[in-house]
């Protein structure tokens, strides 16, 4: 018999708690003491479908802590970054996505703690920047290209004319023909 760690396993879209036992209380490096409880229980959500190992407690612990070195590291006080994950174990397709409202649903076919916090620092991220903040990035981001790319975003949505050669009788090898110019050739164009 296997016993696992607390935590909450959604079955047909039904929670289903685990058995509960007494949760650590984790220092972080800055000091603040992450507590993994089952007041956290919404921050993270697992739907383990497959039945597959899952350190569940670990987990908890590197989402919080996480967030608390994202908060550090972009001078936020640790109640600025709230990332709430949905975690999906079993799922061949790797990927997460970020809702509206900010959750995470991340999608993994076994348990990788790289991943996981990888996932929770992007979270955090989106988190930090608003949507009011994105959109003006983006506007930035295209005033800039349009100043340094050679052609515009909207010239490249724009259809390109057909070039018709001026000389009609010029054969498609020539060139100048890509200039819309004339060929120099006195005759036919050389093979």
């Amino acid at each position: 018999m296997t016993l696992r760690a607390p935590a909450i396993i959604l079955a047909f879209s039904i929670a289903v708690p685990v058995a509960a036992s007494p949760q650590p209380i984790v220092q972080s490096p800055t000091e603040h003491p992450v507590n993994v409880s089952g007041s956290d229980s919404d921050a993270l959500q697992i739907n383990n479908p497959k039945h597959k190992d899952i350190p569940v407690t670990r987990a908890r612990v590197l989402l919080l802590t996480t967030c608390r070195v994202v908060a550090d590291e972009f001078h936020r006080k640790p109640t600025d970054v709230n990332v709430r994950l949905d975690l999906v174990v079993g799922e061949r397709n790797e990927y997460y996505s970020i809702e509206k409202d900010g959750r995470v649903t991340l999608y993994l076919d076994h348990w990788d703690e790289t991943r996981f916090v990888d996932a929770v620092i992007t979270g955090a991220m989106h988190q930090l920047t608003p949507p009011h903040l994105r959109k003006q990035m983006l506007s930035e981001v295209l005033k800039r290209s349009d100043q340094v790319a050679p052609v515009s975003t909207k010239q490249l949505h724009t259809p390109v004319p057909i070039l018709v050669p001026r000389n009609p009788g010029i054969g498609a090898d020539c060139i100048s023909a890509v200039n819309s110019e004339p060929c120099s050739w006195p005759g036919p164009v050389p093979r």
